[in-house]
């Protein structure tokens, strides 16, 4: 049981743990950029080349094995370092992220306009 003096630091405490648990991606989102880059495994960002190197330094048979099925758009997320606690030394703090398709492409190696209005809802969204 929690002595009375101590119940106001005690709440306090709850508080902020609560509101650090439950930021929304929304809260702490500084950026949203939509790239088109067909190849997963490269970039045209320049600042994000030094990652993306590095993430298909050593071979993943299960990440190369569905690099065709990921989209050629990107979403690219930048946080908001303020309002994100974080031990990462990078001047940046950046969400990459592609949506891999269940089905087969076509011809154009497209799944259809699907492809192009998806990435643009997350804008809206984010």
């Amino acid at each position: 049981m929690v002595s009375a003096p101590l119940m106001p630091h005690l709440q306090t405490r709850t508080n902020v743990q609560q509101g650090l648990a439950y930021k929304s991606l929304r809260t702490v989102t500084a950026s949203v950029e939509i790239w088109y880059g067909p190849d997963p495994s490269s970039t045209i960002i320049k600042e994000d080349s030094t990652f993306v190197e590095a993430l298909f330094a050593i071979p993943d048979e299960e990440t190369e094995s569905k690099l065709h099925l990921q989209s050629p758009w990107l979403l690219r997320l930048g946080l908001d370092r303020a309002k994100m606690w974080s031990e990462d030394n990078s001047d940046k703090l950046i969400i990459r992220c592609r949506v891999i398709a269940g089905g087969d492409k076509d011809d154009e190696g497209m799944a259809g306009i699907e492809e192009d209005i998806f990435p643009r809802s997350w804008k809206t969204r984010c």
